[in-house]
């Protein structure tokens, strides 16, 4: 296979935003065994840990980050308390050492790998490395151009404005 690690979770990240409902978790035991990947579905803390077991696998550095929404105010970077965040994400680097992000889907907005909430963009976010939570430092957080933080879908309108019509 000539694809890189990266591009392999690229097309795996595809898969999970494409094929995957994003559900208010239920019993623990049902998303045990693939359970997710047969029906579809997956709670928030299960595609948090299948991200987490897919960097492993793929044997990248992983960090979790805590930022806050820009609107709110700079994250207070002496302690960090639940009310002084608003995103909590994965980061991760790759075997060439570059900074990459998995910001979390939502019922409503699903983002590639490195696309990332605007209300977070060129603020300051804490990057906590997983495999050592005492070792985090401030880092900022990009701010992506509009090419590197969307979607290219394509699409077919067809307008009747005589009839009122949208197809």
């Amino acid at each position: 296979d000539s694809l890189t690690n990266f591009q392999k979770l690229q097309k795996i990240n595809k898969f999970v935003i494409d094929s995957l409902q994003l559900v208010q978790a239920e019993k623990a035991e049902n998303f045990a065994s693939g359970y997710y990947l047969f029906n579809r579905k997956i709670d928030r803390g299960s595609l948090f840990l299948l991200y987490q077991d897919l960097l492993q696998y793929f044997n990248f550095k992983q960090y979790l980050v805590i930022a806050k929404d820009k609107n709110l105010g700079a994250i207070d970077n002496t302690m960090i308390s639940s009310d002084s965040y608003t995103h909590v994400f994965l980061a991760f680097r790759d075997n060439d050492e570059h900074l990459h992000f998995i910001f979390p889907q939502t019922p409503y907005r699903k983002f590639e790998i490195d696309e990332l909430d605007p209300y977070i963009q060129g603020t300051n976010g804490f990057l906590v490395r997983l495999d050592q939570p005492g070792n985090y430092n401030l880092t900022m957080i990009p701010s992506l151009t509009w090419k590197s933080n969307s979607r290219i879908k394509e699409g077919q309108v067809m307008v009747d404005p005589e009839n009122n019509i949208l197809k």
